[in-house]
């Protein structure tokens, strides 16, 4: 805890001596606020930048006492240290929505072997939750794996064994969902076919189950004009998928 304040105290100290030097070059930067809403203005930026610069951007040992001055110049030189954290954030939340499509992936069997009821639920809905951070995802590597962990999840959906067909579609209507919303017809497309095939079941429960699935799909496709999918919901053909 100690620790903490002492960095914050000193980020505080070099938003201080921003201010500080704002104004003696000339304006401050909060120049429509009160001096004193300006100084008090950088020195929180200064905390704020001493706090990210130590312990998320360089992971500093705050036991150091070279830390405290880096501390210093953080709150110093606030601004490009908050805009640094900004873009790191978002790179971290695309890497970890890579990495969760990724452990989807891997936590189904292969081959088109068993897998639980409840296994196919956790990884549709890791993958579904990967897919809905896309729009964000600006790491083109990162975005690749997504869409590619996410056609492999269908993929093995779609080929297991599993006892639950009632879970295939649901896995695979929440996916497409996804898909839908974060428009990646690509991966929207792949949920479409399985589901067809699940829809000329001869059990009337699982026909039933499948055709609701299409049709709640076909109506979001239309909604947000996504007319690839809307198009594959209607074709009785099998559908084309083109890569991601």
């Amino acid at each position: 805890m100690n620790t903490i304040l002492g960095v914050a105290g000193a980020g505080g100290f070099g938003g201080l001596l921003a201010a500080l030097l704002t104004r003696v070059t000339g304006v401050g930067l909060f120049a429509k606020w009160s001096p004193a809403g300006d100084i008090f203005a950088e020195i929180a930026f200064g905390v704020a930048a001493a706090l990210f610069g130590v312990f998320l951007l360089s992971a500093s040992d705050p036991k150091n006492a070279r830390t405290l001055v880096f501390a210093v110049a953080c709150g110093l030189a606030w601004q490009p240290i908050v805009a640094g954290t900004s873009s790191y954030v978002k790179q971290y939340a695309s890497t970890q929505a890579a990495n969760s499509a990724k452990q989807a992936d891997a936590s189904l069997p292969t081959g088109g072997a068993a897998a639980s009821s409840e296994n196919i639920q956790a990884a549709a809905s890791q993958t579904a939750t990967a897919i809905s951070k896309l729009p964000q995802v600006t790491d083109s590597s990162d975005r690749s794996t997504i869409l590619n962990a996410s056609q492999s999840v269908i993929q093995k959906v779609s080929a297991s064994s599993t006892t639950s067909p009632s879970a295939k579609i649901e896995a695979l209507h929440n996916i497409g969902l996804a898909s839908l919303n974060s428009d990646s017809q690509s991966v929207g497309l792949q949920t479409v076919q399985p589901l067809k095939v699940l829809a000329n079941s001869l059990d009337p429960a699982v026909r039933t189950q499948a055709e609701s699935a299409l049709q709640d799909l076909a109506v979001q496709a239309q909604r947000q004009n996504r007319s690839l999918v809307t198009a594959a919901i209607k074709l009785k053909a099998p559908v084309a998928v083109p890569q991601p």
